[in-house]
C-alpha cells in the first residue's frame, strides 16, 4: 500500500522526499549546532537553548500558521518558507565566538518559525494530493518522517560533522532546504 502510494502517485512522492529531504537537514544542523555552542562555551545550559529555541517557535507559531494557511496556496507557502529558511541555516556560519552565538540560536530559531508554517502545509495538502482511499496511508508515511529522519539524519549528520566539520553541515542543511 506505502510503496504503491510513492510509486504511483509523483505529487505525493515530491511532497514526501522534499519533507525526508528538509527534515533530515534540520537534524544534520542540530547535531552541528550542538557541537558548535558546546565548542564555544563549555555551557550545557546553553546548548539545551538550542533545543528551546527548536522547539519554542514550533508550540508558539503553529496555532497562527493555521490560518495562513487555510488563505494562502500551500504550495507557494510552502517554497517561500523554504527559501527563507536557506538563508537562516546559513547564520551559524557567523558564530565564531561566544559573542556571535545569537546568528546561531537565531538561525535556528528562524527555521523552527518556517517548520511552523511549512509542516501544517505539507500535511493539509494531502487530501488535494491523494486520493481518500490512499489518505490514510498517506498521512502514516508523512507522520513517520520526523522520527525517521531523527535516526538518520542525526547519525548522518554527526558522521558528516565529524568528518567535513561544523560548516559542511550548515551548508547541507541550506542545500536541503533548497532541493525540498
Amino acid at each position: 500500500m506505502y510503496w504503491r502510494l510513492l510509486t504511483t502517485n509523483r505529487d505525493f512522492r515530491l511532497l514526501y522526499l522534499g519533507t525526508l529531504i528538509s527534515l533530515g537537514g534540520d537534524w544534520f544542523l542540530t547535531v552541528a549546532l550542538l557541537d558548535l555552542v558546546l565548542d564555544l562555551t563549555g555551557s550545557a545550559t546553553l546548548v539545551s537553548l538550542v533545543l528551546l529555541f527548536q522547539t519554542l517557535p514550533i508550540f508558539l507559531f503553529t496555532p497562527h500558521a493555521g490560518h495562513v494557511i487555510d488563505r494562502l496556496d500551500r504550495r507557494k507557502l510552502m517554497i517561500g518558507v523554504d527559501l527563507l529558511r536557506i538563508g537562516a541555516c546559513l547564520l551559524p556560519l557567523l558564530a565564531r565566538t561566544p559573542a556571535l552565538l545569537p546568528f546561531a540560536f537565531a538561525g535556528v530559531f528562524l527555521i523552527a518559525v518556517g517548520s511552523a508554517y511549512f509542516e501544517p502545509a505539507a500535511q493539509a495538502a494531502l487530501p488535494n494530493i491523494v486520493s481518500g482511499d490512499d489518505l490514510a496511508a498517506a498521512n502514516v508515511l508523512m507522520g513517520s518522517t520526523w522520527g525517521t529522519m531523527l535516526v538518520a539524519g542525526a547519525g548522518i549528520g554527526g558522521a558528516v560533522t565529524a568528518l567535513l566539520g561544523r560548516d559542511a553541515s550548515f551548508v547541507f542543511d541550506a542545500a536541503s532546504f533548497g532541493v525540498s
